[in-house]
């Protein structure tokens, strides 16, 4: 109570002339002084990606294609839980020669956690800390039709495996920005650099790298042939 009617002197409220409710009503109308307003909290969701060369089974089916997974985290001390309106376009772009870039219109369809997404209300929660990933399928063809596996990637052949075939690293830059909320806004994710080996043919038989490891496998072939 002393602090508040401290504030209502420094208003100019005549407190030893009136009583505490006609101070009141002076300080509402003639006082400039006024609360903050609310200020939004910024960087609520935070962005990254990572890119990958899948080779082999994924989500039950054989899969040979370069996977774009982009993440959004809860950088907030609450839960969302909103309605979806999903958009935004990434880029995955040759490092040495921009001219091969493939764009991808980021859709609800590519959410890949739904454990918390309701399609018949087109919900989704989102807990402190919680990530949220959506997933790309990049089949290595770019933009203008161009087939890199045919027009840039040089391989060698498998030597302990016929038919197969490893393609030499090459340098991409994947960069682009998606809305999850109308609230949260857009959301960027920054250029990230990556390499990529391409694998031709699925071997099931054969020795199967690790995820992620189609390059170090590509430096134990000890030589050279198309």
């Amino acid at each position: 109570m002393r602090d508040f009617l401290t504030f209502l002197y420094s208003c100019g409220a005549p407190l030893n002339r009136f009583p505490l409710t006609v101070a009141i009503l002076l300080m509402v109308s003639s006082c400039s002084e006024e609360l903050p307003s609310h200020i939004e909290p910024k960087n609520v969701l935070l962005g990254s990606s990572n890119t990958v060369f899948n080779y082999g089974p994924f989500n039950q089916q054989v899969d040979l294609t370069v996977h774009i997974w982009l993440n959004l985290t809860n950088n907030f001390d609450e839960s969302f839980d909103a309605l979806l309106n999903v958009k935004g376009e990434m880029r995955i772009t040759l490092t040495k020669d921009p001219s091969y870039t493939k764009t991808f219109t980021v859709q609800t369809s590519n959410l890949w956690d739904r454990a918390k997404f309701d399609p018949r209300t087109n919900r989704l929660i989102v807990d402190p800390g919680e990530t949220v990933r959506f997933l790309l399928k990049w089949d290595l063809v770019d933009d203008n039709g161009r087939d890199l596996t045919a027009q840039v990637f040089k391989y060698k052949r498998d030597p302990w495996c016929i038919g197969r075939k490893f393609s030499a690293p090459e340098k991409f830059t994947v960069q682009g920005f998606m809305n999850l909320f109308d609230k949260t806004g857009y959301v960027f994710l920054p250029a990230s650099s990556v390499e990529i080996c391409h694998i031709d043919a699925w071997a099931p038989t054969c020795a199967r790298p690790p995820d992620g490891q189609a390059c170090a496998y590509y430096d134990l072939i000890p030589y050279s042939r198309r």
